[in-house]
């Protein structure tokens, strides 16, 4: 038997089971769901082995897949800025797809009174994550006006789930 990654099997992959010519059997197999297992369909062999083990005489596939999940977290940034820092000014999250299926996400960083209106797009694969930093100056003619900002940050991801 040949299970998919993020399957793993409650029986050993070999076994042997005598069976009369011409005769059915019906295996009762347990495959375990893990965390990671993909939402696309895998095969699962199960190969029939002469009584000598020497050549296949048989072979069926059958095909598994977890239920698709779209999840994702992400640490809240700084979003508060005052004219005592510096001009140029750098703002840092952390997302993470924890869900089964490639996450599209939509990351907006948006100040009104320092013309930020800052968006990107990015993919990541299941269980993958990464730092994300954002970095800005203020413009010249905006600076002299400028006292504070609360700026908003929203990550959606593909399916429009909005994390503020």
């Amino acid at each position: 038997m040949s299970c998919p990654q993020g399957w793993p099997l409650l029986l050993p992959k070999r076994f042997t089971l005598n069976l009369a010519a011409n005769s059915d059997t019906i295996i009762s197999l347990t495959l375990i769901k893990r965390p990671n297992a993909s939402s696309h369909w895998l095969p699962f062999n199960i190969d029939v082995h002469d009584t000598g083990n020497t050549k296949i005489v048989a072979s069926k596939a059958f095909y598994i897949r977890a239920e698709a999940v779209s999840s994702y977290s992400v640490s809240k940034p700084t979003t508060h800025f005052s004219k005592t820092q510096e001009r140029t000014f750098t703002t840092s999250f952390k997302l993470k797809n924890n869900g089964n299926v490639d996450g599209i996400y939509i990351i907006e960083l948006i100040g009104e009174t320092i013309a930020l209106n800052y968006r990107s797009v990015i993919q990541l694969a299941p269980s993958q994550d990464t730092a994300y930093n954002i970095t800005y100056t203020v413009p010249k003619n905006l600076w002299s006006l400028f006292r504070k900002e609360n700026m908003t940050f929203v990550v959606t991801d593909s399916v429009f789930v909005v994390k503020k």
